[in-house]
């Protein structure tokens, strides 16, 4: 589902990424590991083993407010995290940590992206990087 989700929100892009790459450079890359990239693996191992992603037929017996709060929950979840481990794979597939800043920047001031101001689709942005969502297939 994450190849036809948003990707463009800065919050998913910049936001996870960069508090990331700024606790791995004041912290350490073992720190940015354990507190970050083990945390997003972990989420992603708990969403799917969750009882209603295994099970949906019981989450539609669920009343539909509380289907919706539980259907949202797994939804960010799993949706952030997965996402920020994607970013992390784009950084490698790019060439590494600074090709991926220098492809964020140049994404975010493209005249096209930054004189709307809209949500991205991550077909979008892995075009721009020069992936496709095959490339990327593990993600969703």
């Amino acid at each position: 589902e994450i190849g036809v989700r948003l990707v463009g929100s800065e919050m998913c892009i910049r936001d996870s990424y960069t508090i990331y790459r700024m606790a791995k450079d004041t912290y350490g890359e073992a720190y940015a590991q354990e507190n970050y990239v083990d945390v997003w693996e972990r989420d992603v191992e708990l969403s799917q083993r969750n009882f209603y992603r295994r099970h949906p037929e019981y989450l539609e017996k669920l009343p539909e407010s509380a289907r919706s709060i539980v259907s949202g929950q797994l939804q960010y979840s799993d949706l952030s995290s997965r996402m920020a481990l994607m970013l992390l794979d784009i950084e490698q597939r790019v060439g590494g940590e600074e090709a991926f800043t220098r492809i964020l920047r140049d994404f975010y001031q493209d005249k096209a992206y930054t004189a709307v101001r809209e949500q991205v689709k991550s077909t979008e942005f892995l075009a721009y990087c020069g992936l496709t969502l095959d490339d990327m297939a593990a993600y969703r």
